[in-house]
């Protein structure tokens, strides 16, 4: 037989998840563990093979600017937003576009 304290300890945790489950039968969006959220201002949108896709994690988006060959002002129109700035290693693979605000968040980065 266990003890007690342990059933209780395994109820609260039953409850807990319980409770997690539900909310995201309700769609409730809860924020991803070990990352805060903050709100930045920003677009970052990435071009893959003509495939445009809008991303909200600007510090990742950063990251993956840095590591292109180049970044050159070029001002680009999608249905996300309207871009400024394209990093790009080569001529036929992923463009990452920046818009204003994001690049000056992108160049305020120690790995930038």
């Amino acid at each position: 037989m266990m003890p007690q304290r342990i059933l209780i300890i395994l109820n609260l945790s039953l409850v807990f998840i319980a409770f997690l489950l539900i909310l995201n039968l309700f769609g409730a969006q809860i924020t991803p563990l070990g990352r805060a959220a903050v709100p930045r201002a920003g677009l970052c949108v990435i071009n893959y093979q003509g495939q445009f896709t809008a991303t909200n994690d600007l510090d990742r988006c950063c990251m993956e600017a840095a590591k292109q060959l180049v970044c050159r002002r070029d001002h680009q129109f999608s249905a996300a937003g309207a871009t400024e700035w394209t990093c790009q290693t080569g001529a036929a693979g992923v463009k990452i576009m920046l818009d204003h605000p994001a690049r000056r968040y992108c160049v305020k980065q120690p790995y930038y």
